[in-house]
């Protein structure tokens, strides 16, 4: 919380020529409200901030294909998953900090931080064909290659092929 007041000095700033108002004007300052990071999560995009002192709420912008910022919600915590987002689409995000009468305080990135979101694949069917086992997945749109990963009970996921395809033997 800062406090200001003014006073009137001479030309040559060596005397006072007013008073001031002893008990001035109160300012709360947090500091800067940005997007830590950003990324695809099942389900859409996760956005992640710091909190900041002195802020009750943050408010959750995306931009536009128009370029301006539309609101997506008000949130009392430090992340928010935007699951509107569409996969293949580049999005920007920025927050707000609120005080707890709903007023702005502190700045903002008015740049933002933006993401090319993909969806989860979506795993449709694994079936034993010939001596392996074949799994295919709905395609994800504006996506050419995925990685396929395995893992046995216990074990760690291992990255076991590229592929262009929908599917893997």
């Amino acid at each position: 919380q800062y406090f200001y007041t003014v006073r009137v000095i001479s030309s040559d700033g060596k005397t006072f020529l007013s008073d001031y108002d002893h008990t001035g004007v109160s300012a709360s300052f947090v500091g800067k409200a940005a997007v830590a990071s950003l990324s695809g999560e099942t389900g859409g995009v996760l956005v992640k901030w710091n909190a900041l002192s002195g802020a009750s709420k943050y408010r959750v912008f995306r931009k536009n294909d128009s370029g301006s910022w539309t609101t997506l919600a008000d949130v009392s915590g430090t992340s928010y998953t935007d699951a509107s987002a569409v996969s293949g689409k580049t999005y920007t995000y920025t927050i707000r900090a609120l005080d707890g009468s709903g007023n702005y305080v502190g700045t903002y990135d008015s740049t933002g931080k933006t993401i090319t979101y993909y969806a989860t694949p979506t795993l449709v069917k694994a079936e034993r064909e010939g001596s392996g086992i074949r799994f295919t997945w709905e395609a994800v749109e504006g996506v050419t290659k995925y990685r396929v990963y395995r893992k046995l009970n216990g074990a760690s996921w291992a990255n076991i092929a590229d592929v262009s395809g929908v599917s893997y033997l």
